[in-house]
């Protein structure tokens, strides 16, 4: 927004008069009248001119500020996203690992079970435990891989 308003500061147009006069055989150039038969060169006149090109200069040069303004907050905005997305990636990777690290320890309890009706009773107990473990981990990868989703839709809108 800065670079905006030096723009638009620095591409207003300087009017000013330029008088050309003869004194003593020499031309003076003066932005005050130097005698009563002083002229307005064309200098003064190409400014003049000049005026609504400058403007249409700054005019086009703000746009352009405004746009590179967008463009750097779409940038920062995808790589924003970006990192999101990775930390996501990398959290439901490890919910994966912890989810298959506790079954695999309820499985090698289940190992050891006698072959009895007791064994058969905490056998059941054991596939209970896999049961819990699986479906809560399973909520957890699922609630970030939508998140995920959300993130990638999202990002590929930019």
């Amino acid at each position: 927004m800065k670079y905006l308003i030096l723009v638009v500061i620095f591409a207003l147009p300087v009017s000013a008069q330029v008088y050309k006069c003869e004194e003593n055989g020499t031309v003076i150039y003066s932005q005050t009248p130097c005698a009563h038969d002083a002229e307005v060169t064309e200098y003064s006149r190409e400014s003049e001119d000049a005026a609504p090109a400058m403007q249409n200069a700054a005019n086009a040069a703000a746009v352009n500020a405004s746009d590179t303004m967008d463009r750097i907050g779409s940038s920062v905005k995808k790589r924003d996203m970006t990192e999101k997305i990775n930390r996501l990636e990398r959290q439901a990777a490890r919910q994966i690992q912890q989810r298959d690290t506790e079954i695999a320890k309820i499985v090698n309890r289940k190992g050891r079970v006698v072959r009895n009706l007791a064994g058969n009773v905490y056998e059941d107990s054991l596939n209970s435990d896999i049961l819990a473990v699986t479906t809560l981990w399973n909520t957890r990868i699922d609630a970030t891989n939508r998140e995920l989703d959300q993130l990638r839709a999202e990002y590929n809108k930019l």
